[in-house]
């Protein structure tokens, strides 16, 4: 994936806005999917599901 910003500025954002300080990854959203589309969420019956690798920082 071709970066828009330098590494630096990067790691200054995250540590800054981001709960978790590290940017997520694709994989954690099609985890979450692949859960959800799975027998074991067979009880999943309505959720609300942020998959936002901690970039909201205030609830909503």
């Amino acid at each position: 994936m071709k970066r828009t910003h330098p590494e630096e500025w990067r790691t200054r954002f995250a540590s800054r806005e981001i709960a978790l300080r590290d940017f997520g990854q694709q994989e954690g959203g099609a985890n979450a999917v692949t859960f959800l589309a799975s027998p074991r969420a067979s009880y999943v019956t309505g959720i609300v599901l942020l998959v936002d690798d901690g970039m909201r920082r205030y609830s909503f």
